[in-house]
């Protein structure tokens, strides 16, 4: 009953401490994004990494929220599902048309249009992608013939128009009929789709966008969607391959809590249990341990992490490991310091004299009166597991099958988001790993003022 008690007083005095109560508080944040990933970052974290995956969305754009500090409306991120569809018969074959409508009110044309189909019921078939435009002015996109072969139940067909050799051709051809005289290469040439030809402002209104097909059998369409890649993009904008980083940051958040808890918990128990060990024992055995120590203690870790990562490319688990098997040394040394002088206080030696033996003495008696000390080493322990990571994974040496915050600044630095100014791509994540370390930094400062008498305050 009296352990329970000096937990209730350890734990009401944390309480009383607003640097450990806010690094609580942070931490508890941290958790509940972690429980939450799954519904927050619906996707699974094996496929962020994958550019197949990312396809339809816009490359490289700020967060949405960036509107608010511009003066100008971006052009958000739309994908146009609904559709009328007409069919219409002649000479054998049969024209089917579906029609798009959507707004455009932004200051901003989009980034790029995405048609994506998927058909069945089809042999061959002509397809023509159309736009008409507020002021009634249309041209024709793309044409282009498929099979059953390239559009099927199993395969969807994604053409990016603004990137498609043959829609440039058009628009070359369409702005030259209008009077426009422009070179391929020269500018955003499918920007001019969107734009007022008189004052190259963004022509805002009601568009439409139509795709005709032209086909012996009733084409029938399982998916046919029109997305328009928005200039901003979600909470945390995108990166240079189009991945949602608000995705990426979520999903990092329970893979370093897992890391750092996991490298901090085992670290602190094997160096309570050898630094007991250690101490109680003494003599030769001691002398041996503790050169031991010594030897991990001199070597240099995160070379040595990095040459382990290269050789053995360790998941992110066996990265916690690697991390561990350095991180429990100089907590050994404390422990071992604590153990040399409880051995002989008096009730130690009252249990030997009744015959308990030397396990019972440090499992029963050395090590609960160590504990409460190693507390905050366990809350201290975290940032440096999670700084390690980060470390590795910015070198290239994580765990590739998943998004951490440490991945998530290595790609922006080998994509060169410094030099072009995407700061969403880097600042989040390295922000996010100093508040985590924040949060257990505090409360292990709140624990350690609590259990440490120099430091308590009176």
């Amino acid at each position: 009953m009296s352990k329970w008690n000096a937990v209730r007083e350890i734990l009401r005095e944390f309480l009383r401490r607003k640097i450990g109560l806010l690094g609580l508080i942070m931490l508890l944040i941290f958790v509940a994004i972690a429980i939450m990933a799954p519904i927050l970052a619906p996707i699974n974290p094996s496929d962020y990494r994958s550019p197949t995956a990312w396809v339809e969305y816009p490359k490289g754009v700020p967060p949405e929220w960036i509107a608010l500090f511009s003066g100008k409306k971006p052009a958000r991120h739309l994908v146009v599902k609904n559709y009328q569809l007409s069919r219409s018969r002649f000479s054998g074959f049969t024209n089917t048309t579906l029609n798009y409508k959507f707004k455009i009110d932004s200051d901003t044309p989009p980034k790029n249009v995405i048609v994506v189909m998927n058909a069945s019921n089809i042999t061959q078939a002509f397809i023509r992608l159309r736009l008409v435009r507020p002021d009634n002015k249309s041209l024709t996109l793309k044409t282009l013939s498929i099979t059953a072969s390239s559009l099927n139940q199993s395969q969807t067909l994604k053409i990016s128009l603004f990137e498609d050799s043959d829609f440039l051709e058009n628009v070359v051809t369409w702005l030259a009929n209008q009077g426009v005289n422009v070179k391929k290469g020269t500018v955003n040439l499918g920007d001019y789709i969107f734009l007022n030809l008189k004052n190259g402002k963004v022509l805002k209104g009601n568009y439409e966008f139509r795709i005709m097909a032209v086909s012996t059998y009733d084409i029938k369409f399982n998916k046919a969607e029109i997305i328009l890649l928005g200039t901003v993009y979600g909470l945390m904008g995108t990166d240079a391959f189009g991945r949602d980083l608000f995705y990426g940051l979520v999903w990092g958040t329970p893979i370093a809590l897992l890391i750092g808890v996991l490298v901090s918990v085992l670290s602190t128990m094997i160096g309570l249990f050898y630094g007991v060990f250690a101490g109680y024992v003494g003599g030769y055995i001691d002398e041996v341990l503790m050169r031991i120590v010594d030897v991990l203690l001199a070597m240099p870790v995160l070379p040595i992490l990095i040459v382990m990562s290269l050789v053995f490319k360790p998941s992110w688990w066996q990265i916690a490991l690697m991390i561990t098997i350095f991180g429990w040394e100089g907590l050994s040394r404390v422990v071992r310091s604590i153990a040399l002088q409880l051995r002989e206080s008096a009730f130690v030696e009252a249990a030997r004299a009744i015959g308990a033996s030397k396990w019972r003495i440090m499992l029963k008696h050395i090590v609960p009166n160590i504990v409460p000390y190693t507390v905050a080493s366990l809350a201290l322990a975290v940032p440096g597991a999670i700084l390690t990571e980060a470390s590795l994974s910015f070198l290239g040496l994580g765990d590739p099958t998943f998004p951490t915050w440490g991945t998530i600044l290595h790609d922006a630095e080998v994509g060169g988001a410094l030099s072009s100014g995407m700061w969403w791509w880097f600042i989040p994540p390295g922000l996010l790993i100093a508040l985590v370390s924040m949060s257990f930094v505090f409360m292990g400062y709140a624990i350690d003022e609590i259990v440490n008498p120099r430091l308590r305050r009176r």
